[in-house]
C-alpha cells in the first residue's frame, strides 16, 4: 500500500514538472518579449496636452503628449504586395503596388535616434491614391474600423508598436503588431472628426478610441506570440494634409 502511494506521488510530481517546463523556443520568446518590454519603457509623464495618445498595454500606461519634439504625424507610403497564402491586401490585387497612410503622435523618424511609437496603418489603397484621398476615407466620424488579425480577410486597420534604435552601438529593431495574431473584439472608432479646408491644405481634427492585442512576428515565434493587450486606448490629434 505504501509503495503504491509513493509511486502515485512520483507520477503526479513528474506530470507537474513536465507541464511547467518550457521548450527552448518558448523560453526564447519569453526572453524576446521581456527584452522588448524593458526597452519599450512604457510610461506616461507630465501634464496632458491638447493632443495626445494613451492606452494601457499589459497593465502599463503608455502615453505621448504633443510638445516641442513629439507631434501629430501622418505619412504616405508606397509599397508592393507579396504573394503569400491568405494574404490580406485590402482593396488592391495581390502582387501589385499599393499606398497606405500611417498616423499617430510621436517624434517622427530620425537617424541616430531611438524611435519609439504606437501607430496606426490604413488599409491598402491603389498606388495613385494621395494622402488626402486616403484620409478622407479613413477619418470618418462614427466609423468603427475592424483591426487586422492573421485570419482576417477584410479591409481593416493595423496597430503597431515599434522600437528602432539607430544610435551608434545599438542598431536594433523590434515590432509588435495586431496583424501577427488573432483579434477578438478589436476596433478603432472615430468618435469625432472635424474637417477644415484652408488654401493649400486640409486639417483633420480627430478623436478616436481603440482596443486590440499586439503580437510578435508569428513566422519567428509561431506559438504563443502575444506580446501585449491594448486596452482603454484613446487619441486626440490634428493631422494636416496638403492639397
Amino acid at each position: 500500500m505504501q509503495v503504491t502511494w509513493i509511486y502515485f506521488n512520483f507520477i503526479i510530481a513528474l506530470c507537474l514538472c513536465s507541464s511547467c517546463s518550457k521548450t527552448a523556443s518558448e523560453e526564447g520568446f519569453d526572453n524576446y518579449k521581456n527584452r522588448l518590454l524593458k526597452i519599450a519603457e512604457i510610461e506616461c509623464q507630465g501634464a496632458q496636452s491638447e493632443h495626445f495618445i494613451d492606452a494601457i498595454i499589459d497593465g502599463k500606461k503608455y502615453c505621448r503628449n504633443t510638445n516641442d519634439s513629439i507631434k501629430n504625424q501622418i505619412y504616405l507610403f508606397n509599397s508592393f504586395t507579396t504573394s503569400t497564402p491568405n494574404s490580406n491586401q485590402g482593396n488592391v490585387i495581390e502582387g501589385s503596388e499599393y499606398t497606405t497612410i500611417t498616423f499617430s503622435i510621436f517624434d517622427g523618424y530620425k537617424l541616430n535616434h531611438k524611435n519609439e511609437y504606437l501607430y496606426f496603418v490604413s488599409p491598402n489603397y491603389p498606388p495613385e491614391s494621395s494622402m488626402l484621398d486616403i484620409a478622407n476615407q479613413v477619418f470618418v466620424q462614427g466609423k468603427k474600423w475592424p483591426v487586422s488579425g492573421n485570419t482576417d480577410n477584410k479591409i481593416d486597420i493595423k496597430i503597431r508598436y515599434e522600437i528602432g534604435d539607430a544610435r551608434n552601438g545599438f542598431n536594433s529593431f523590434y515590432r509588435a503588431s495586431t496583424e501577427f495574431g488573432l483579434q477578438k473584439n478589436a476596433f478603432l472608432i472615430f468618435n469625432k472628426v472635424t474637417t477644415t479646408r484652408e488654401n493649400n491644405f486640409v486639417i483633420f481634427d480627430i478623436e478616436c478610441s481603440f482596443e486590440a492585442d499586439l503580437y510578435t512576428d508569428n513566422e519567428i515565434y509561431p506559438y504563443s506570440n502575444l506580446w501585449g493587450e491594448i486596452r482603454a486606448g484613446k487619441m486626440k490629434a490634428r493631422f494636416i494634409v496638403n492639397l
